[in-house]
């Protein structure tokens, strides 16, 4: 009967059936009767309880709603991921169980009122979770009043910082490892320092050590020599063979022993910063051939020949002469030294560019300039050198041969100071060999300019 009334007097009339009168009326009766349809059976109402719950449980953070007293009335689903708690479960239940600071708690809850103080969110609180799981969270808390101004509820928002937490407590525990560390490098570092200083002592007291015995053995044993060749010359008579031979033996070992005592005072000059160089123009070529005769008679007595190789029969260089002649000298002594009997070395003068010399990689190349450089090399068909003593050459007393075994005499200073004085010149110089037996090349040069 509603439908074919609504048909007759609603529809119909609207579509031009009945008379204008007759549908002006019958339309405001259908708006009646739709307007109560829709009221009676809230077909379009809007569920506010259910609008509040789809909007807090789309929020990543748990959120928890409380009563003035802290129960707790809605919280959303992101609850059970941080809790472990349903929001069916903490529902009726008191906001401060989930905290370990419930005083704290409580105390926000007594001063609510007027002028009251809520989190920001920089108060930092551990939850306690489902099973008794812990959980670090930055806490912020909102009130809700209602048109009287009185509050009504407490929203309280949790944003779960446990991971942060623990990076944060990695990072505390390394730089506490660091700060230990740290402590344990400036303890040592301090130790080390005191042990360099005790050490720099030490090297100071036997520098001085070694220039004064030096020069207090240097004295008396200049008369030594002098008396042995007052003798030798036949100043206090002739003398027998027998004489003579126990002189000339006196005067090798005197001999020896005085170059040993000069280079123990140049190691003092050197260690203690007072070596240096006179330079003045020379002809290097002179010079080498002067220290091949002043070594000819210890080749003559091991039936060696040294032959010299010059590009040119003089050259003028800017030099010491004296520490020059001592440097070349203390290569041949070091070649004759060691080369076989009956053998030959080879004294070579050549003038090159820089960047035509080949160095090995433990050459000091720090004083050389681009230029044109005059290159000594001492070659000889020895006992040769293995790759790994090399480089350890021109070392202070270091010996190729076992200290307690060797065949051969020497402090071991004639090349760490026959580096020092090419290195004053600001040359270099280095050793090369391809191996045991296979002879060595020593090779020095000095700056034309």
């Amino acid at each position: 009967g509603v439908v074919t009334w609504i048909f007759e007097y609603g529809i119909a009339p609207s579509i031009g059936l009945v008379t204008p009168n007759i549908t002006i009326f019958a339309v405001l009766i259908m708006l009646g009767f739709l307007f109560y349809t829709i009221t009676r059976h809230r077909l379009f109402s809007f569920d506010d309880g259910k609008t509040g719950d789809s909007i807090i449980n789309i929020i990543p953070e748990v959120v928890i709603i409380t009563g003035v007293g802290g129960l707790i009335v809605k919280c959303n689903k992101s609850s059970s991921a941080m809790l472990g708690f349903s929001p069916g479960e903490l529902e009726g239940t008191n906001i401060g169980l989930l905290f370990k600071e419930k005083k704290y708690l409580e105390k926000f809850f007594e001063e609510l009122g007027p002028g009251e103080k809520v989190f920001d969110g920089s108060v930092e609180m551990c939850c306690m979770g489902k099973g008794g799981r812990e959980s670090d969270a930055m806490i912020t808390a909102s009130l809700i009043r209602d048109e009287f101004g009185d509050i009504k509820w407490v929203v309280f928002v949790l944003v779960d910082i446990s991971k942060r937490k623990e990076l944060e407590n990695k990072l505390k525990g390394s730089l506490n490892k660091m700060a230990e560390i740290n402590l344990t490098i400036d303890d040592d570092r301090d130790k080390l320092l005191r042990n360099y200083e005790k050490l720099k002592d030490l090297d100071r007291l036997k520098s001085n050590f070694l220039s004064m015995v030096s020069h207090e053995l240097r004295t008396p044993l200049t008369s030594i020599k002098g008396f042995i060749s007052f003798f030798l010359g036949g100043a206090t008579g002739p003398l027998n063979e027998k004489q003579r031979e126990h002189l000339v033996i006196m005067k090798n070992n005197a001999d020896r022993l005085l170059k040993l005592i000069n280079e123990l005072l140049d190691l003092s000059r050197i260690e203690s910063g007072v070596f240096s160089v006179d330079c003045r123009n020379f002809d290097i070529v002179a010079l080498v051939n002067v220290c091949v005769r002043e070594v000819t008679s210890i080749a003559r007595d091991r039936r060696v020949i040294i032959h010299v190789e010059s590009e040119f029969d003089s050259f003028l260089l800017n030099i010491d002469e004296y520490r020059i002649s001592q440097a070349v000298i203390n290569i041949l002594g070091n070649s004759l030294k060691f080369v076989n009997e009956g053998s030959e070395i080879t004294v070579g003068i050549k003038h090159l560019a820089l960047e035509d010399i080949s160095f090995p990689g433990y050459a000091d190349r720090e004083k050389l300039k681009k230029g044109r450089y005059i290159s000594i090399s001492v070659s000889d068909r020895g006992i040769g050198i293995d790759a790994e003593n090399i480089p350890k050459l021109f070392s202070r007393f270091y010996q190729v041969e076992d200290i307690n075994t060797r065949k051969h005499q020497g402090a071991g200073l004639g090349l760490a100071i026959t580096r020092e004085i090419i290195m004053a010149h600001n040359g270099t110089v280095w050793a090369e060999s391809e191996g045991k037996d296979k002879g060595s090349v020593f090779y020095m040069i000095l700056p034309v300019s």
